[in-house]
């Protein structure tokens, strides 16, 4: 049964990375294409927010008995999110944000990684004929579907690594920093 399943997987490799338009559309492109936009928008974004900006006169709708009420009620809250004696970086609030992001994200990406090969991996044995002579070999239906699940799992991790790749990579021009901290500091 194993060697069924690893014949399907080896196979589906083999035809994976024999096809470089596939291999070009699910890894290479999605992690090039979230580093370029990502880091355009990092470069761009700052500069028109500020060109367009318009000078107008903002009109406070409260008193100033009511602004000093507002303000020291905003640092009741802020002090309560936060501990006093601990001292909150933007770099922290920065790490603490990208920590909840992250792991949606590569779940987020690694669907879509999957989502460019599967229809290739099931439609493509139906149009090249092959899907008939698979299944009159002496495998179970079961052995060929696990087989073409892992292999296509691995295809959606070497793509969601791709992707993940353009974004880290791209994250100090979109986030205006130098470098991204990779001590430990970053995540709080």
């Amino acid at each position: 049964m194993k060697s069924n399943i690893l014949t399907i997987v080896k196979k589906e490799i083999h035809r994976f990375f024999g096809d470089r338009s596939l291999v070009f559309t699910s890894i290479i492109m999605p992690g090039l294409l979230i580093y370029l936009i990502y880091s355009l928008m990092g470069s761009y974004i700052p500069n028109i927010v500020e060109s367009s900006s318009v000078e107008s006169e903002y009109v406070n709708p409260l008193t100033p008995e009511e602004q000093v009420a507002y303000d020291s009620l905003s640092a009741k809250v802020y002090a309560a999110q936060f501990s006093a004696d601990e001292e909150v970086s933007d770099q922290q609030e920065l790490g603490k944000l990208l920590s909840g992001i992250f792991p949606m994200l590569m779940i987020t990406l690694l669907f879509s990684g999957s989502m460019a090969v599967a229809p290739t991996s099931i439609a493509g044995e139906k149009e090249r004929g092959t899907i008939a002579t698979l299944l009159v070999t002496p495998l179970r239906r079961s052995e060929l579907a696990i087989g073409k699940i892992l292999a296509l799992s691995f295809f959606a991790l070497l793509s969601g690594i791709s992707s993940f790749l353009g974004i880290i990579l791209s994250l100090p021009k979109l986030l205006q920093l130098d470098q991204l901290p990779v001590d430990g500091s970053f995540y709080g």
